[in-house]
């Protein structure tokens, strides 16, 4: 059982860090469209109509595609500090309450932003700009992310209920 949940977790840490790569792509695509805004304006001329409401909704895929990644791969030394003062029952109590919370919250944000996501593609919702930007995909990656944090936080909950293997 503990070979399966850790292979499961390594898989789910690889495709974290592979996921990531959105917000990093993101943050360049952010940076280009700012860039061309900006020489724009030196000449009068509007490059991107739209640049301010594309950065906008590159903003959220930067910021909420690594929660799954920095749950896995967590080590702040300040909160690793203040966490081996604790006796084991009480880091392992704040871990399960830690996680089962993080997987409850982070379903009812996913399962929100997925019928939000499906209603705004069916309507083809788009964004109030000059150049109409859907929504619908920029929700349904947030449904996604909180989806993972939530996989995630499920598979760290299976794995300290798990018995070590010797």
């Amino acid at each position: 059982m503990m070979k399966s949940v850790v292979w499961w977790v390594g898989k789910l840490d690889k495709f974290n860090g592979w996921f990531i790569n959105l917000g990093v792509f993101s943050l360049f695509a952010m940076m280009v469209i700012d860039t061309l805004n900006i020489i724009g304006a030196k000449f009068g001329v509007s490059v991107i109509p739209a640049g301010k409401t594309f950065i906008e909704e590159l903003m959220t895929v930067v910021v909420f595609v690594g929660l799954g990644y920095v749950l896995f791969n967590q080590g702040h030394i300040k909160t690793e500090i203040v966490k081996n003062y604790f006796p084991p029952v009480l880091r392992f109590l704040g871990d399960v309450l830690s996680y089962g919370v993080i997987a409850i919250v982070s379903g009812i944000i996913s399962w929100r932003n997925g019928v939000t996501a499906i209603v705004y593609i069916r309507d083809s919702v788009t964004s109030p700009a000059d150049i109409p930007v859907p929504m619908g995909p920029f929700v349904l990656l947030i449904a996604l992310s909180f989806f993972n944090l939530s996989l995630c936080s499920v598979l760290l909950l299976v794995k300290k209920f798990t018995p070590k293997e010797v």
